[in-house]
């Protein structure tokens, strides 16, 4: 398994401060870098882009709060990322 450089949460909740205070010591020693905010509107296109303003990678997954994902999700993407020698794929979607 291959864990993420990075999480970045953009929340809508009312309780979003609290979350992010429960969520924040599980990153504290951890290589992760973990950003929490909260969203500029409860809007799924203004949030994600609210986060990709701070992605430092190349690929980005998201995943909504209604989604639920394998635990080999993300090895799964980027395997398919890593076949593709020529560099011509851009977008991986999952079902």
């Amino acid at each position: 398994r291959r864990p993420p450089r990075e999480i970045i949460v953009v929340s809508a909740s009312d309780n979003w401060q609290a979350d992010k205070d429960e969520l924040t010591p599980l990153f504290e020693n951890s290589a992760v870098r973990f950003i929490f905010e909260k969203a500029q509107a409860r809007s799924l296109t203004v949030q994600r882009n609210q986060a990709t303003k701070h992605v430092s990678g190349d690929i980005i997954l998201f995943t909504d709060d209604d989604g639920l994902i394998f635990p080999d999700f993300a090895d799964e993407m980027m395997r398919i990322y890593e076949q593709d020698v020529s560099g011509r794929i851009v977008g991986v979607g999952g079902t």
